[in-house]
C-alpha cells in the first residue's frame, strides 16, 4: 500500500510540476510541411527536422489527379532572396496509387531522402516550388 501511495505522489508531483515534466530531453521530429495549388491538382511537400527548419532532405513534387499509363514529369525550383531562380532538370515521376480524393491516380516524384539528415541549406523567406511538364501552375512554399 506504501508503494501505490509513494508511486501516486510521485506522479502527482510531476504533473503539477511542469518544469519536472519538461526536464526530459526532447527528440527532434520530422515535419512534414505541404501546400497545393488554388486547384488542389498539384501539391508541394517538404520535409524538415525542427533543429534545423532551412535544411530540405527531401522535396516532392504531387499531382492529385492523372492518368493511368501517362508519363508526367516534375521539376523543383527555389529562389532565395533578392537573386533569380533556380531549377532542377526535369525528373520522371512514379504512379503512387488510386486516388479516392479525386478522379484518376496519383503521381509524385521525390528529390532526396527524408531518412537521412542533410540536403541543402536555404536562408529565410526561400521560395521552393515545383512544377510538372505541360503546366504553368506551381505550387510553392515559402521557408
Amino acid at each position: 500500500m506504501r508503494k501505490i501511495i509513494s508511486m501516486a505522489a510521485g506522479i502527482a508531483l510531476l504533473v503539477s510540476v511542469p518544469a519536472l515534466a519538461d526536464a526530459a530531453p526532447a527528440r527532434a521530429g520530422t515535419v512534414h510541411t505541404h501546400r497545393c495549388t488554388a486547384t488542389r491538382a498539384y501539391c508541394i511537400v517538404i520535409t524538415y527536422t525542427q533543429t534545423s527548419p532551412r535544411r530540405v532532405p527531401l522535396v516532392i513534387a504531387h499531382k492529385v489527379s492523372g492518368r493511368k499509363g501517362h508519363t508526367y514529369w516534375a521539376r523543383w525550383s527555389y529562389q532565395k532572396p533578392r537573386q533569380g531562380v533556380k531549377a532542377s532538370g526535369w525528373k520522371k515521376s512514379t504512379w503512387t496509387g488510386e486516388n479516392g480524393r479525386a478522379p484518376g491516380v496519383a503521381v509524385e516524384t521525390l528529390w532526396g531522402r527524408s531518412s537521412r539528415p542533410g540536403g541543402p541549406k536555404f536562408p529565410p523567406k526561400t521560395l521552393l516550388c515545383t512544377q510538372f511538364k505541360g503546366s504553368k501552375q506551381k505550387a510553392c512554399i515559402r521557408l
